[in-house]
């Protein structure tokens, strides 16, 4: 699966949150403290249950805009 940014601005979409937190190479429970939110709320992001509300869909861009520059300082 492929991220396309660009629809992080718009309309919900549940697979590219999915795709981010999986680029960051995070699971649901690091997804969720990275994302301020209860590991529940990234699983029913997931399935589906419940919308992404709008900040959470940019803080998860921005999250991976800065992976780069967090790979650069946690590599071995």
């Amino acid at each position: 699966m492929e991220l396309n940014k660009d629809k992080l601005d718009g309309a919900t979409s549940y697979d590219d949150l999915r795709a981010v937190r999986k680029q960051l190479g995070k699971t649901q429970a690091e997804f969720a403290v990275l994302m301020g939110v209860n590991v529940m709320t990234v699983s029913r992001w997931e399935r589906e249950d419940i919308e992404p509300p709008g900040p959470a869909k940019q803080l998860a861009k921005i999250l991976l805009a800065l992976k780069p520059a967090t790979d650069l300082l946690y590599s071995d």
